[in-house]
């Protein structure tokens, strides 16, 4: 850099800057690279959250209104979506896991509902709609029991899903969902 005695002082800056303008320079791109980054971070992040079922705020509901633990409500309502998906046909059933994003998460935790092959499970095939209720109402009462919920508490909880239903699909799921669990 060549000075001028009288542009001695912008000389002197202009060498000062020199420096200064370059370092800014590895700074912004070193920022832009952190922001970059960052960026790229809260997008996997976005993503995961994105996988995530979304069924949790169906489950708080339940801790929270029924007062039951994180285990007993996703299992009673994993039962309860069981039941429904055993009684609807895929269509009706399409409409209520729309309803619940997630919900097959909460399914995978129900155990399954078994025909019953004994005299008793024989006869209850045989009555019908009524012989299908009790048989869900005892598939229900089985999780429940295991779980330490007390049977008290299935109405509400049938409810509650419903209510959650109506709210996320409509009357008409709602209906589909309370009809496929008769119990």
């Amino acid at each position: 850099m060549k000075c001028l005695p009288t542009g001695t002082v912008l000389c002197l800056t202009a060498t000062l800057l020199a420096p200064s303008a370059a370092m800014a320079g590895n700074w912004l791109e070193s920022g832009l690279e952190a922001v970059t980054a960052v960026t790229s971070s809260t997008e996997t992040v976005s993503e995961s959250t994105a996988q995530k079922p979304v069924t949790q705020e169906l489950v708080n509901l339940a801790m929270q209104q029924l007062k039951l633990t994180q285990p007993q409500a996703e299992n009673s309502l994993g039962g309860l979506f069981q039941l429904a998906k055993e009684n609807l046909s895929t269509s009706e059933y399409s409409q209520v896991s729309d309803a619940v994003p997630g919900i097959d998460a909460l399914v995978a935790l129900a155990p399954t509902l078994h025909q019953d092959d004994s005299l008793l499970g024989g006869l209850l095939a045989q009555a019908g709609d009524a012989g299908k209720a009790l048989q869900g109402a005892n598939y229900m009462k089985t999780i429940l029991d295991e779980y330490g919920v007390p049977l008290e508490q299935l109405m509400p909880l049938v409810e509650l899903a419903s209510g959650y239903l109506k709210q996320n699909g409509g009357a008409d799921v709602s209906s589909l969902f309370t009809q496929a669990l008769s119990i």
